[in-house]
């Protein structure tokens, strides 16, 4: 959970091939399925940093998927104003 105008700096690296990532927010406040897409990255990439100010109050985070036939780790490193991290697990 991210407030509004806080900062988070981040970083993620994947190891073992590109994986697809879309770094977004959800606003509980505009309806449950309204979200915002600050980044994706279609092609796939191995390393991202980056930064975000929250325009509103919700979640924001990442949906990584992989594009490869191998198994990839994703390391992420976050620091900043955020309340806590939720891992959603694999789906």
């Amino acid at each position: 959970m991210l407030k509004t105008n806080k900062v988070i700096v981040y970083h993620w690296k994947s190891e073992g091939g590109p994986a697809y990532c879309d770094l977004h927010g959800h606003d509980p406040a505009a309806g449950q399925d309204f979200f915002v897409r600050y980044r994706e990255d279609q092609e796939g990439a191995t390393e991202v940093t980056g930064s975000l100010v929250a325009p509103f109050d919700g979640e924001h985070g990442w949906f990584w998927l992989n594009i490869n036939e191998v198994p990839i780790t994703i390391t992420l490193t976050v620091t900043g104003f955020f309340d806590d991290v939720i891992d959603y697990g694999i789906f």
